[in-house]
């Protein structure tokens, strides 16, 4: 929490899990969207366009629904997933710090916070290791029937199914049923 203002991550074992959809619905509620991501996908942008990628190819293989693919510009020796969790887990936060994507987003929502009005909270839509966890006050764990694979790095994807979290939403329905339940939890929160 900083200055009062809750955090709240959302965490999912395995990718497509909807996790982009319950963090719309935060936002659209007044919270504002922070992500560990931001500064590893910024990076890994430039890295592909000076491989020789399009702005619009490096997008879609980090941002869009390109990140199971293969990218071009690596031979396909990788996807955009695993081209991101490699860099991000293996190089930076094994290597360098293991706090450095959880400091840096620190740093964002305080930086938000001096020059805008308080939001009703902060969301983390891509909570993955421990200390992440531990820095939440609020933690969603969010389960899709049917999805249970991924491609991504072991050390990146499903470390948090062994902790308390205070929400499990299961995404078995619709869009609509999802955002419902969404709704439920923002106004036990609040």
């Amino acid at each position: 929490m900083i200055n009062g203002i809750p955090f709240v991550g959302i965490y999912a074992p395995f990718p497509r899990s909807g996790k982009g959809e319950v963090l719309k619905t935060f936002v659209e509620q007044g919270y504002v969207e922070l992500t560990f991501a931001r500064v590893v996908k910024s990076t890994m942008k430039f890295f592909l366009m000076e491989l020789g990628a399009t702005e619009e190819e490096a997008d879609w293989h980090l941002y869009d629904d390109g990140k199971e693919e293969c990218i071009d510009v690596l031979d396909c020796e990788m996807t955009g997933g695993q081209l991101l969790s490699t860099f991000a887990t293996d190089y930076v936060r094994d290597t360098i710090h293991k706090r450095v994507w959880l400091d840096r987003t620190l740093q964002d929502a305080e930086e938000y916070l001096e020059s805008n009005p308080p939001p009703k909270g902060f969301i983390l839509q891509d909570q993955r290791f421990e200390n992440e966890h531990y820095e939440v006050d609020v933690s969603i764990r969010l389960v899709r029937e049917g999805v249970t694979s991924h491609t991504r790095s072991k050390k990146s994807e499903g470390n948090l199914e062994h902790l308390y979290h205070e929400y499990e939403l299961t995404n078995n329905g619709t869009l609509d049923e999802l955002k419902v339940k969404t709704l439920q939890i923002i106004k036990e929160i609040e």
